[in-house]
């Protein structure tokens, strides 16, 4: 009976062993949705980040460049009033989409740029690089960038001003919805030029 003890112990003790380090690996995904779920409750208060049909969110979604093109729309206060400039250059994008004012509204406050072949991949995920660019020019830090080498210029410009503050991705990597509301919750706090 002794050693049946022992043994339901030391079993113990190799559980607990085992999912100590385990443990600890959730409470920083907690951390890091705590924080994209509080960025996303103060943007769709504020109107600038809108669900699905369904009432999700989906923070763990890949966002568009045509999703995004609409949050910045409605950061900078044209949804209601968009810009239409009259000489839209991206051939992929018709007047009928749905994100057309939006992604007419980013180019004509020069926040987006299409691609060399006159498009603009409306359906692409966007990466990490592409939002903090869009939000540096949105802010009005572009004649703030040093250097020509892009991303890292925009990125270092991006860090100084606080836009990816709680945030280590990839610059190459598309992010999620959870991921773009921190940053545009953390640019709401810095200042316009």
């Amino acid at each position: 009976m002794r050693n049946f003890r022992i043994r339901i112990m030391v079993i113990s003790l190799i559980f607990v062993c085992l999912l100590g380090p385990a443990a600890a690996v959730p409470s920083q995904e907690n951390e890091t949705s705590a924080v994209q779920e509080e960025a996303v409750n103060k943007l769709v208060a504020l109107n600038l980040l809108k669900g699905y049909p369904d009432g999700s969110l989906g923070l763990e979604n890949p966002i568009s460049r045509v999703e995004f093109c609409a949050v910045i729309s409605r950061m900078l206060g044209y949804e209601e009033d968009p810009i239409v400039p009259e000489a839209f250059p991206f051939t992929d994008v018709a007047s009928d989409h749905w994100g057309f004012n939006y992604i007419a509204t980013a180019y004509s406050l020069n926040v987006v740029a299409g691609y060399p072949d006159d498009t603009f991949k409306v359906s692409n995920q966007i990466r990490y690089s592409e939002v903090v660019t869009m939000l540096v020019r949105a802010l009005g830090y572009a004649n703030d960038v040093e250097g020509e080498n892009w991303p890292d210029n925009f990125m270092q410009l991006g860090d100084q001003l606080g836009i990816t503050n709680a945030l280590e991705i990839d610059v190459h990597k598309p992010v999620t919805r959870g991921e773009v509301a921190v940053m545009i919750r953390n640019s709401l706090e810095i200042k316009l030029k």
